[in-house]
Formats: structure tokens, sequence, C-alpha cells
């Protein structure tokens, strides 16, 4: 999953997962696969002032 938002243009730290319904922890992103019948919904944090 990590590499999928990574070459999606996600910033894979400042982001957040929820895969079927499930919040995916940081600390799994990288080992998470992903299948054709997954729903992602993905929220980025963004700065500003």
């Amino acid at each position: 999953m990590a590499v999928w938002l990574s070459e999606n243009g996600y910033d894979v730290p400042r982001t957040a997962v929820l895969l079927n319904g499930r919040i995916v922890p940081r600390a799994e992103m990288e080992s998470t696969a992903l299948k054709n019948s997954d729903t992602m919904e993905i929220v980025s944090f963004v700065g500003g002032g």
C-alpha cells in the first residue's frame, strides 16, 4: 500500500487510509497488499497558516 500511495503522489507519513472500512495503522502500510476488490478512503494532511 505504501508503494501505491507514493507512486500516486501521496506523502505516506502524512496520509491516513481506511481500507475496506478499517483504519490501516501506519506501521502496517508497508506490509499491506492491495487487491482489485479493495475500497480505500484516503486522507492527506496538509499544513498551512
